[in-house]
């Protein structure tokens, strides 16, 4: 049986770099707990637009202009090698070479 570890933690909205920092403390802790597998919500990184339901298309052009560019700039790009640490942090935890991140990254 596989033990799993799902994350339920907010991330630091629009700061990539702060939680993927955020995100190898709670890879680390997961690991510590025994979980073999770890999961993140769906969209952990760059964090959800809740903002989309809030803000009129028309009225709030500029400030949701503002937001969505802040959203891509914080987006993940595996051809950038985003997850690097992340994907370090479970080889080191488990000896596996995130095969699925790497073959998505060709």
């Amino acid at each position: 049986m596989v033990r799993v570890g799902v994350i339920q933690h907010a991330p630091v909205l629009l700061d990539r770099e702060a939680t993927l920092r955020q995100m190898e403390t709670l890879v680390s802790q997961a690991v510590v707990d025994g979980a073999q597998l770890i999961v993140f919500p769906e969209s952990f990184l760059p964090g959800y637009p809740s903002w989309i339901w809030r803000l009129a298309a028309e009225d709030d052009y500029v400030v949701l202009a503002s937001l969505h560019a802040r959203l891509l700039e914080n987006s993940v790009s595996l051809k950038k090698g985003a997850l690097e640490a992340i994907m370090r942090s479970c080889q080191e935890a488990w000896g596996c070479d995130c095969h699925r991140l790497r073959r998505a990254r060709r």
